[in-house]
Order: C-alpha cells, then structure tokens, then sequence
C-alpha cells in the first residue's frame, strides 16, 4: 500500500476559500444575477528555437496556424464563447509568443494589429517551485523576486470578476507554461510553488 501522511479524504491544509480573491466580493454577488461572463483562453506559444533567434519553427507555426483555426470555430460554434463580445488577445513581449498570437489572430479572424502586448506576461520562475530545481539556487535573489512580482502582476492584470458595467467578453492569452501554470494555481487558491507539478 502507498503511505499517505494525511488520508486522501481529509483536508491536507487548513486554507479557507476566500470569496473576495480579487477584491470584487460584492460587485461579483451583483453580476451573479445578470450572469456577466468572462472567459480565460490561455495559449501557450508555439515551438521555438531556443538556440537560435527564438522564432517559431515550421513545427511552431503549423501548430499556431491550427490553434487559430480552432479558436475561429470555437467562438463560432461554442454556445458558452459565440455570444462573448468582444474577443481580445493578448501576448507577451517574447518573439516565439507575439508570433503565435499573430498567427492565432489570423487563422481566428481577429484583428492581428489590436494584439495587446504585455510585459508581465513574460516567461520566469513565477515562484521557488516545491520540491525545488537546481537552477533556482543559481538565480540572484532580486532577480527571482522581480520574475515573482510579474508574474503576480500578470494575474491580477487578467484575472479578476467582471464589473457590472462590463459586457460579456472572451481573452485569449499567448503566453509561456511556467507562466500559466502558476496562474492556474493561483486561481484554484492552490499554494503557487506547486506550479512545476502541472505539466504544459
């Protein structure tokens, strides 16, 4: 039998949700009643040379090239995205993810010179990782800080409730995994230095 230090059907931490994870508690009890949707599509960019000019390969556009094309038929045909206006996207500052969005953007028929580009949205150690990796030991203690902090930045540009006077909307992200799987955490109230435990 496997050893389970704490059983599986007991709570393992003693975290409580918190409603108000985006300081929006009670305009969120009024969207509630009218149902005001956001939707979150995050895109992690396409594959790259990473000892090279970090553009994407033939390999990374075709797949960009296919996620776009997807995208078009979701906000089409996907009840839950087809009534969302408008349709943003957003990409971080790196070459390999502005590539990806621009193709995404173009295959979706989206407006591929509206890309908002976004800083924060660059790759880093979001936070030390548990268990731990080498090359965070490796990294200067300011600099692991300032990737945490845009990485926190990031979040909370994105995600956060609707406003009441806030339409419908859908946004799509181009990003990097490190990145992502952080936000995922963050947003299922999960501690973020399990973001390395997620796989992208």
């Amino acid at each position: 039998q496997r050893f389970h230090p704490v059983p599986p059907w007991e709570k393992a931490w003693g975290l409580h949700w918190n409603t108000n994870w985006d300081g929006q508690q009670e305009a969120a009890k009024q969207n509630n009643e009218l149902r005001v949707k956001k939707q979150l599509i995050l895109i992690r960019h396409g594959h790259y040379h990473q000892h090279g000019d970090g553009t994407l390969t033939p390999l990374g556009r075709q797949q960009a090239t296919l996620t776009g094309k997807r995208l078009a038929a979701m906000l089409k045909d996907c009840k839950l995205l087809a009534a969302s206006k408008p349709v943003s996207l957003w990409s971080s500052s790196k070459l390999r993810a502005q590539e990806t969005a621009a193709l995404v953007a173009q295959h979706a028929g989206l407006q591929t010179d509206q890309i908002g580009v976004c800083e924060a949205l660059n790759e880093g150690l979001p936070c030390e990782p548990q268990p731990s990796i080498s090359r965070v030991g490796r990294m200067d203690s300011d600099k692991r800080r300032g990737q945490a902090e845009r990485a926190e930045e990031a979040f909370a540009k994105f995600f956060f409730r609707p406003l009441l006077a806030d339409p419908d909307s859908v946004h799509v992200i181009v990003g990097h995994a490190n990145v992502f799987r952080y936000f995922v955490c963050r947003a299922l109230q999960l501690p973020p230095e399990a973001w390395l435990r997620l796989s992208i």
